[in-house]
């Protein structure tokens, strides 16, 4: 029954993508070469967002209020660049600034990012040019790009208008109904440390290549690419861009503010979307990845939840997982008397001090595990000489759906107490799940603030999410745990149990949502 049920959800995911792309006329044929007409921006205009924001306020106005815009801005970014240069000897390079300010590297305007605050604004962060002049894509990771260093931009559209501006140019690069879309971003959110910045091969971030093993890396409506999630159409259709005089189409538009994980440390500018609103669009993102089950099975005195990467097309967590944590707090309740938790984590205090403190209690994390040559732990990337696989990980990230398993890939599953059960007196009338997510730890940053390359002050603005468990559900939105009880699992729930298991007992999914 899983099997026909996730069977069912895709086909239907699948059917509306093809009903939206036929709709959309994306199979048309398009051109890659730039209309050819006299145009009146020159590159250095070009390279400049504030040009952009004269035709394209809807997309400037949300580009600058993303983490593309923030990159080179980012406190804790320039605090671990400063220190990578300063501990590596140089060695470092343009490593890090290579993809938080790639127009700065390109225009030579810096060899190791330790100068950005001295640099015009236009060459720092991801930006419009950056993206919309690529030519090539050379390598999966590294940010091994060639760009095109001409006055055309090039885009989704397949007949674009001639404007006078800049010549203009369609590119499957920047089209996210195209397969390869994804290599635009795959090269920048693969990092391996290798040569000629490392003395060994070490692939640390690997979101394309988790993707690339997913059901969704495949052409036409059957796939799904990394602009599908991280770029959804807006609500509203109309032109382009808004220039006088010039006949524009209404076309459908995709939004470029990009949430995934990251939140801002410090202010966006005055013309952005700011901080609070970036908070609500990554926590309605990351509301939408993660399917919760709870099953208790008080003739046995065992709880077991199950987390399903529904949505996400690579792992959860994903990108610098070896900072990120994602947690699952589970306690259980007779009456009012709690009989069984996990590790509380208290606000301000990292997951690994609040385990250590909590010694004897089950943490239930999920992390990329990163070790030195000697083994201890590694906080910052230079020293990392090994990612710790999945299989032997004690904190492994939950996979997206795999195309070689894509019905029984993409689960973790706990059982609490982890062996035995609890006492009969025990056995709990209500479970409460939460699950929380920091982009990245107290441990990583107070590392950085011991070795005096972060103000101390950006600790007080790190943020911890609370994910709702379930899409869908009509629970209010500010409650955020998954609550169990055995007349809400009997009037809610839709109990189905896993492959080579008997079913537990009753068993919760709200609003009968399976994952």
């Amino acid at each position: 029954m899983r099997r026909f049920l996730r069977l069912n959800i895709l086909q239907a995911r699948l059917g509306l993508c093809a009903s939206l792309l036929v709709s959309l006329g994306v199979f048309s044929c398009g051109s890659d070469e730039p209309l050819a007409e006299a145009v009146s921006l020159t590159r250095d205009e070009l390279l400049n967002p504030e040009t952009c924001k004269e035709c394209h306020t809807a997309h400037y106005s949300e580009w600058a209020g993303s983490m593309h815009a923030y990159a080179a801005e980012d406190p804790v970014f320039i605090a671990m660049n400063a220190r990578g240069q300063r501990e590596t000897g140089g060695k470092l390079g343009t490593f890090c600034v290579n993809c938080h300010a790639p127009m700065a590297v390109r225009e030579g305007a810096t060899e190791d990012g330790l100068n950005l605050d001295t640099l015009p604004q236009h060459l720092k962060g991801i930006t419009c040019y950056f993206c919309h002049n690529i030519q090539r894509v050379d390598a999966d990771h590294n940010n091994r790009i060639t760009l095109a260093n001409d006055e055309t931009m090039r885009g989704a559209v397949r007949d674009p208008v001639r404007n006078g501006k800049h010549r203009s140019a369609y590119s499957g690069y920047m089209d996210r109904d195209a397969l390869k879309s994804s290599d635009a971003c795959g090269a920048c959110h693969d990092l391996r440390l290798t040569a000629p910045h490392f003395d060994r091969d070490v692939h640390l971030e690997r979101t394309f290549e988790e993707w690339r093993q997913t059901v969704f890396n495949q052409e036409g409506a059957a796939g799904q690419r990394c602009g599908s999630c991280h770029m959804p159409e807006s609500s509203q259709r109309g032109p382009i861009a808004d220039l006088e005089g010039v006949p524009l189409q209404v076309r459908p538009r995709h939004l470029h503010d990009f949430p995934g994980v990251d939140l801002a440390l410090t202010p966006f500018p005055e013309d952005a979307p700011q901080n609070e609103q970036q908070l609500e669009r990554v926590q309605r993102f990351l509301d939408t990845t993660l399917s919760t089950e709870v099953c208790v099975a008080q003739s046995r005195g065992v709880i077991r939840v199950l987390l399903d990467n529904a949505n996400a097309g690579h792992h959860f967590p994903s990108g610098a997982s070896q900072d990120r944590r994602v947690w699952v707090s589970v306690k259980a309740y007779v009456d009012t008397r709690e009989v069984f938790s996990t590790v509380d984590v208290p606000e301000g205090q990292s997951v690994t001090t609040a385990a250590a403190a909590q010694a004897g209690q089950l943490l239930w994390l999920m992390r990329d595990e990163v070790v030195k040559e000697n083994g201890e732990e590694a906080h910052m990337f230079w020293d990392v000489a090994r990612v710790v696989p999945r299989e032997e990980s004690a904190s492994p990230t939950i996979p997206g759906t795999l195309a070689v398993d894509p019905f029984n890939s993409s689960h973790l599953v706990r059982r609490f107490p982890s062996t035995g059960a609890l006492p009969a007196a025990d056995i709990p009338d209500r479970v409460v799940v939460n699950i929380f997510v920091r982009p990245i730890d107290y441990d990583v940053i107070d590392d950085l603030i011991q070795s005096k390359d972060l103000d101390p002050r950006f600790r007080n603005e790190l943020r911890t999410l609370a994910l709702l468990p379930n899409r869908g559900t009509t629970s209010p939105r500010a409650n955020v745990n998954l609550e169990w009880t055995r007349e809400r699992a009997r009037r809610e729930g839709f109990a189905v149990p896993l492959p080579g298991e008997q079913l537990l007992a009753d068993c919760l999914t709200p609003a009968g949502r399976r994952p």
